[in-house]
C-alpha cells in the first residue's frame, strides 16, 4: 500500500506533467488564445474546397491569424462567407484583397491578404475584405479557353482533312510545284541574262569609258560655250542686243513667209508634179520593155522595129 509521501510525489509529478503539457500546447499553438484579434469577413464566389476552420491567414506571406468559420452567405447562395481573425496589431488597408492560395501539393488552402497601400485608411473590424481572383481560378478559366480553342482546332482539322478539301489541297500542292518549277526556270533565265549583261559590259567597257569621257568633254565645252555666250551678252550694248533680237524676229518672220510660199507652190504644183512622176514611171517601164525585147531579139537593134507607142497624158 502506497504511503502518504508516495502519493504526494505522484501528485506533484502529475501536476508538473499537466503544466508542462499545457505549456507545450500553448507554445505550439502560438499563444493564439492569448492574443487579441479582430474579426473580418470575405465573400468568395469560387469554391473553397480545401479550406478548413483553423487554416492560417497570411498578410504578404506573414501569418497574422486563422480561419474561424466557413458558411454559405445567407443572402446569396452563390457566395461563401469566410470569417477570419486577424491580430489587432496588424493594420488591414481598405484597398487590400483576400485570395485563396494552395499550401504546396497537399490540396489544403489558406487565406492570403495582398495589396493595400500605406495611404489607404485601415479597415474597421467586422468589415468585408474584397475577394480577389485566385491563381487556381485564373488557371481554370484559361484551361476552359484552351479547351474551347482545342475543340475549334480539331473541328477545323476535321474540316480541312475532308474529301473535298483533300482534293483542293492536293491541287494547291500541284500548282505550288508548277509555280516552283516556273520560278526555277525564271531564276535560270535571270542568271543567264545577268551573265550576258556582265559579259557585254566587260567587252564594251573601253567604249563605255570613252563615251563617258566624251560626254564629260562635251559637257565642259557646253559649259565653256555658255560662259562665253554669257560674257558676250554682258559685253554687248543693250540697244545693240535689242536690235539683234528684233532683226532675228524679222528674219524668223521672213523665213515663215518663205515656208508658206513654198507650201503654197507645192500645193498648186502637186498635180503637175504627179503627172511628171507618172510620165517618168511610164518611160522607165518603156525602157525596161525595150531592154527585155533586145535581150530576147537582139536583131531588132539592126533591122528595125520598136516597141509599141504609149499615149502620154
Amino acid at each position: 500500500m502506497a504511503s502518504r509521501s508516495q502519493k504526494i510525489k505522484l501528485g506533484v509529478f502529475l501536476t508538473a506533467s499537466s503544466l508542462l503539457l499545457a505549456a507545450t500546447v500553448i507554445v505550439f499553438a502560438g499563444l493564439a488564445f492569448l492574443t487579441d484579434r479582430s474579426t473580418y469577413y470575405v465573400q468568395f464566389s469560387e469554391s473553397v474546397s480545401g479550406l478548413d476552420v483553423g487554416a492560417p491567414v497570411k498578410f504578404r506571406g506573414v501569418p497574422v491569424g486563422t480561419v474561424e468559420d466557413i458558411a454559405l452567405d445567407p443572402g446569396n447562395v452563390e457566395l461563401v462567407r469566410v470569417e477570419i481573425a486577424v491580430d489587432d496589431e496588424v493594420r488591414v488597408p481598405e484597398d487590400a484583397t483576400a485570395l485563396l492560395m494552395m499550401q504546396g501539393i497537399t490540396g489544403l488552402r489558406f487565406v492570403e491578404i495582398r495589396g493595400g497601400t500605406a495611404a489607404a485608411e485601415p479597415l474597421a473590424p467586422g468589415s468585408y475584405i474584397t475577394a480577389g481572383e485566385s491563381v487556381f481560378t485564373r488557371l481554370s478559366g484559361n484551361a476552359e479557353d484552351l479547351a474551347l480553342q482545342a475543340d475549334q482546332l480539331m473541328s477545323n482539322l476535321l474540316h480541312i482533312t475532308g474529301a473535298d478539301n483533300r482534293e483542293r489541297v492536293a491541287g494547291m500542292l500541284e500548282r505550288g510545284d508548277d509555280m516552283a518549277e516556273h520560278v526555277d526556270e525564271l531564276v535560270v533565265e535571270l542568271t543567264q541574262v545577268a551573265t550576258q549583261t556582265h559579259q557585254l559590259l566587260r567587252e564594251n567597257r573601253p567604249h563605255i569609258r570613252g563615251t563617258l569621257a566624251n560626254i564629260d568633254r562635251t559637257s565642259d565645252e557646253v559649259a565653256a560655250l555658255a560662259t562665253q555666250a554669257g560674257a558676250m551678252l554682258d559685253d554687248m550694248d543693250p540697244d545693240t542686243l535689242e536690235a539683234s533680237v528684233a532683226s532675228l524676229g524679222e528674219t524668223l518672220d521672213s523665213l515663215d513667209e518663205l515656208l508658206g510660199s513654198v507650201t503654197r507652190i507645192l500645193d498648186q504644183s502637186r498635180g503637175e508634179i504627179r503627172g511628171i512622176l507618172h510620165n517618168v514611171r511610164l518611160a522607165a517601164e518603156s525602157f525596161r520593155e525595150l531592154g527585155e525585147s533586145l535581150r530576147r531579139q537582139p536583131r531588132r537593134l539592126f533591122f528595125g522595129g520598136s516597141p509599141g507607142e504609149r499615149e502620154l497624158p
